[in-house]
């Protein structure tokens, strides 16, 4: 492109125009990209903050005693789950759910006080070495990543 007498010819202008319009589409994408994420991440936030339960610091220790009824019915599922892998043989991960350790007589009703609960126990094997975690789900109380 060389630059005459009169300047930039018409065709020159054009090609020029092109390259920044779509310069200025592909930038729009990525912006709107941009946002549009922005917006499911801040949706996520505030779904996640109103599922958090403040814990006020006078009511500390009644809750670190709440809290301690379910860590042992986690414990409780978990035993059971154990002893249901250790009779019945399993070679392979999975999970067992509450119904199958109930109807199997490994652990009667899993609960604490009015509040009942369901839950399952995730079984890894590797290297002949198994690894267990429990969930429960409960009215007032659920294990982290259930």
């Amino acid at each position: 492109m060389k630059l005459g007498k009169s300047g930039w010819s018409f065709k020159e202008m054009l090609i020029i125009i092109i390259i920044i319009l779509v310069i200025l589409i592909i930038a729009c994408f990525y912006v709107y990209r941009l946002y549009s994420n922005l917006s499911y991440i801040e949706k996520n936030t505030e779904q996640k903050k109103d599922e958090t339960k403040i814990i006020n610091s006078t009511d500390e220790i009644e809750d670190k005693n709440y809290l301690n009824d379910y860590y042992d019915l986690e414990n409780v599922l978990n035993d059971s789950a154990i002893e249901y892998i250790n009779s019945n043989e399993i070679l392979e991960n999975t999970a067992i759910d509450y119904n199958t350790l109930k109807n199997a007589g490994y652990i009667s009703d899993l609960q604490t006080d009015d509040d009942k609960c369901d839950g399952y126990v995730e079984v890894e094997i590797q290297d002949d070495i198994i690894s267990t975690t429990p969930y429960i789900k409960c009215n007032n109380y659920m294990t982290e990543g259930y």
